[in-house]
This record gives C-alpha cells, structure tokens and sequence, in this order.
C-alpha cells in the first residue's frame, strides 16, 4: 500500500544523457566515408583528450585502432570482458556529455578496476548488468534489479511502479 516512491533508486540517470551503445557506434563517424548517414562524429567530439576505461585510454573513432571508442563498443559481446568494455564506454561518453552523478561516476570507476583486473566474474557480470541499465535510461534498485527511468518503487512490497501510481 501507498504511493510510489521514484526516490528509492541507488543510480539515477536524473540529468545524465543516457545513449546505448548502439548510439554512441553508429555516431562515431566513419574516417574517409563522405557520405556516412549519421553526419557528424558525435562519439570523437565527447571524447575530448580521452576517457580511460578498462585500463586503457580511449582516444579516438578510428577503426582497427586499440585507441577507438568505436572499436570498443563494437567488439566481440560473447567474451564477458569485452561486453564490459562495450557497456563501459558508453557509460563513460555518457558521463563525459553530461552529469551522471556521483553514484553512478562511482560505478563506471570501479567497473573500470574490475574490467582491467578481469579475474572476478561476479562482479565482471554485475558492472555489465548495471551499466546497461544505465546506458538505457534505468535505476539500478537495491536488490540489482533494473526498473525503466520514470519507474519508482512501493516502499512496502519493494514491486516496481510507475511514478505517482498507487502501489498494490
């Protein structure tokens, strides 16, 4: 009973812009191709001096490069590292576009230490499931589940809700 709490979140995207990686791929241009659908290269120009992720620093759009965003989003999602790398970046051109907060700054960090030190699955799966909750505009809730952006929770049951209903 009561009414939905849309506070009771650990990581809001609150004034974050939120992109999947999906975006954040097809927006980084493609160097030499003129008639590239998408127009500018959004991804490169977030970049700015560079984002380090995972151990690495990325740098650039470029393919068939160990620097590029684009390389680190698009590689194989089959290995659970590389899947991290793939959520990483893009939480992390989030964050570099505008304020994710500190929770969620906080997340991309650590998730970065595990990716690079790459020897704890647990944790290695929980960063990916988090940052792709984020990366598509959702609340990481206490118990790790993920409820879409506007969604809250009862405080009694701990069910997921939409904002402002009334819970069961």
């Amino acid at each position: 009973n009561g009414t939905c709490d849309p506070n009771h979140i650990l990581l809001p995207c609150g004034d974050a812009v939120c992109r999947t990686p999906g975006f954040w791929g097809a927006r980084g241009g493609h160097p030499g191709d003129e008639d590239y659908k998408h127009g500018d290269n959004i991804t490169g120009e977030v970049i700015g001096d560079g984002l380090e992720i995972c151990g690495l620093t990325i740098t650039n759009t470029d393919l068939a490069n160990n620097e590029s965003a684009i390389e680190a989003i698009c590689i194989n999602k089959g290995d659970p590292q590389a899947k991290l790398m793939r959520h990483l970046t893009s939480s992390a051109l989030n964050c570099a576009l505008s304020n994710c907060g500190a929770n969620t700054a906080a997340l991309v960090e650590y998730c970065s230490d595990v990716c690079a030190d790459n020897d704890d699955g647990v944790a290695i799966s929980m960063c990916s499931s988090s940052l792709d909750c984020f990366n598509n505009g959702g609340y990481i809730k206490e118990d790790g589940s993920c409820i879409a952006y506007g969604d809250g929770e009862c405080a009694d049951s701990g069910d997921s809700c939409e904002t402002n209903d009334d819970c069961p």
